[in-house]
């Protein structure tokens, strides 16, 4: 009984961490497509003179910060899901079948 509750304990955590994963996941792509729109405004203001080359060049790297935030969320996001189809089972029966032909001989 205290396996099964430990094994029900895990799976609860790790759909809680997925769910968790996915929202910031989404959360994040939101911010980076938000990022692009603004990018077109600030490179407009810039071309009519209404932003100098700093504050374009600043919006440029904090874009690029969030890019990076957004690929680690992605990435946490895919191992949550990953956790979860362990857990599961799934990985057992998803295996891929390599034969040796297909091998390059190195």
């Amino acid at each position: 009984r205290e396996l099964e509750n430990n094994d029900s304990l895990e799976w609860l955590q790790a759909k809680q961490q997925y769910s968790y994963a996915k929202a910031e996941y989404a959360l994040f792509q939101s911010v980076v497509n938000l990022n692009s729109s603004q990018l077109k405004k600030k490179k407009f203001d810039y071309d009519g003179g209404i932003n100098n080359l700093t504050d374009l060049l600043n919006h440029q790297i904090s874009m690029h910060r969030d890019k990076i935030n957004f690929i680690q969320k992605e990435l946490a996001f895919n191992r949550a899901g990953l956790q979860l189809r362990y857990l599961s089972g799934q990985l057992l029966k998803d295996t891929i079948n390599i034969s040796l032909i297909d091998i390059p001989y190195e």
